[in-house]
């Protein structure tokens, strides 16, 4: 009993940490707590979700929460911290970074889970005096992870693929090349803001 209750108490303590970071974070991007995790959560749950953009051979389809729904948080943190001068250059980078580390496969791409996070995070911390870093970690990630993992490698996809598979962006073995990109991305970046303080 008294090791399930150390547990339970071990659990409740991690929850409060998530809870407390999801919330820092939310704030650094002027975003209500509730919206922030509501749109975690529509994202997981509409990562089965497909958008046929190419139905002949090969099919090619954008993914619900792991392409569309980032999108359309990555645009809007754009435009709300005026971003676009800085997103050119850290989109950039780890959009390269992206495409010369994923591995290409009959079954999709895969690449290292933190390389891209890491990658997005400190290139923004290079913004941390002109612009919202958070934010652009974002960003960088997610629309690095699309360009650099998905679009790039369509062309070398297109020859690998068999005939019963579907192209996905930001679906199939790509939904955490993206999705958790950005929110890793964001994570790494809050937690140095909250640890070196002066970030913007």
């Amino acid at each position: 009993m008294l090791v399930v209750h150390l547990l339970l108490v071990i659990a409740s303590y991690l929850v409060d940490i998530v809870f407390s970071v999801f919330e820092h974070t939310a704030s650094l991007l002027n975003l209500p707590p509730k919206f922030f995790l509501s749109f975690m959560f529509a994202s997981v749950l509409s990562s089965q979700m497909e958008i046929p953009i190419k139905r002949q051979h090969p099919m090619v389809t954008i993914n619900v929460g792991g392409a569309v729904l980032p999108l359309l948080l990555a645009s809007y943190l754009t435009l709300t911290f005026s971003l676009f001068p800085y997103c050119i250059a850290a989109v950039g980078v780890v959009s390269t970074v992206g495409f010369l580390i994923s591995q290409r496969t009959k079954e999709g791409i895969k690449l290292p889970a933190l390389a891209l996070p890491a990658t997005a995070t400190i290139v923004s911390l290079f913004f941390f005096k002109q612009c919202n870093c958070v934010a652009l970690a974002y960003v960088a990630g997610v629309i690095g992870a699309i360009v650099g993992v998905d679009l790039l490698n369509i062309p070398f996809m297109f020859m690998k693929l068999e005939k019963q598979h579907v192209l996905s962006i930001g679906g199939k073995g790509t939904f955490d090349g993206i999705f958790v990109t950005g929110v890793v991305a964001l994570i790494m970046a809050t937690l140095l803001h909250y640890i070196f303080g002066g970030l913007k």
